[in-house]
C-alpha cells in the first residue's frame, strides 16, 4: 500500500495544441508510459535523462546480462547484479 506522500491527489489540466500532444505522445510512447506518466517524469526530472524509469531499465538490463551468464562465469554474474542494484543508488 502506498504511504500518503506517494498517493497521487493533484488532477492538472493543461491546454496544448494537436502538433504538441502528438509530439508528447510519440515521446511517451517510446518510453513505454502513459503521456500523464511521460509529463510528470519530465517536469520532475527536467533534462536529467537518468530518471527512475531509466534506473529501472538499466537494472533489468543487469539482471539479464547476469542471468545469461551464470552457467558461464557465475562471479561476473554476481557482479552484474551487484552493478544493477547500485544503480539505484544513484537516485
Amino acid at each position: 500500500m502506498k504511504s500518503e506522500s506517494e498517493k497521487k491527489l493533484r488532477r492538472v489540466s493543461t491546454r496544448m495544441t494537436e502538433d504538441q500532444y502528438r509530439q508528447i505522445s510519440q515521446k511517451a510512447k517510446s518510453s513505454c508510459t502513459s503521456v500523464s506518466a511521460f509529463m510528470v517524469n519530465a517536469a520532475a526530472h527536467g533534462n536529467n535523462k537518468f530518471t527512475p524509469l531509466t534506473a529501472m531499465e538499466l537494472q533489468v538490463y543487469f539482471i539479464e546480462a547476469a542471468d545469461a551468464c551464470e552457467a558461464i562465469d557465475p562471479e561476473l554474474a554476481e557482479q552484474l547484479r551487484r552493478e544493477g542494484d547500485a544503480v539505484w543508488e544513484l537516485l
